[in-house]
Parts: structure tokens; C-alpha cells; sequence
């Protein structure tokens, strides 16, 4: 089971399963919310 955010959250505001970080964001913008160490950002 993965506890990852889908990618696409397009200006939803999205929590992962355990509620420790957010992701909002559009092919503008990303915004990232929780403590550093408990995500790692990937970029393709």
C-alpha cells in the first residue's frame, strides 16, 4: 500500500493517508506542507 499523494491535485488541497503532509497545486505552481523529513519531492 502507498502512502503517496497523487501528483495532480489541481487546486485541491490533498493530505496523504496519515494526515503528516499536504500537496495544492496546478501546472502553475506547487506548494508542499508538513516537515522536510517526512516527504521527498520527485521530479520527472
Amino acid at each position: 500500500m502507498s502512502n503517496g499523494v497523487n501528483w495532480n491535485t489541481h487546486k485541491k488541497l490533498t493530505h496523504c493517508n496519515c494526515k503528516r503532509i499536504s500537496v495544492d497545486g496546478c501546472e502553475d505552481y506547487v506548494r508542499v506542507g508538513g516537515n522536510e523529513g517526512d516527504y521527498n519531492v520527485i521530479t520527472k
